[in-house]
C-alpha cells in the first residue's frame, strides 16, 4: 500500500514590484473596497443574529464561526474604506 502524502500550500504573498504596482491604483481599489463592504452588508443583512440559534449542533457552530469571521473581515473592510492610508 502506498502512503498519502499531503502537502502544505504556503499563501501566495505579492512581490515588492507587484504591491509598488498596486499602490498606483489606491482610488481604484478603495472603490472596490467600498463595493466589497455593500455586498457584505447586504449578505450581513440577510443573516439571522446568533442568537437565533436555538439548536447548537455541528452545522449551527459552522454557521456561527462562519458569521464570526464574516463579521471580523467586515470590520476590516470598514477600517480600509474609511482610512485608505492604513494599505500603504
Amino acid at each position: 500500500m502506498g502512503s498519502i502524502c499531503a502537502t502544505n500550500k504556503t499563501p501566495a504573498y505579492l512581490d515588492k514590484t507587484s504591491l509598488i504596482e498596486l499602490q498606483k491604483h489606491v482610488d481604484e481599489l478603495n472603490e472596490k473596497r467600498v463595493n466589497i463592504l455593500k455586498w457584505m452588508e447586504d449578505n450581513l443583512d440577510k443573516k439571522g443574529t446568533v442568537n437565533e440559534y436555538k439548536n447548537f449542533n455541528v452545522k449551527t457552530l459552522k454557521e456561527e464561526q462562519q458569521r464570526s469571521n464574516w463579521l471580523e473581515a467586515w470590520e476590516r473592510e470598514k477600517e480600509l474604506v474609511a482610512h485608505p492610508s492604513l494599505v500603504s
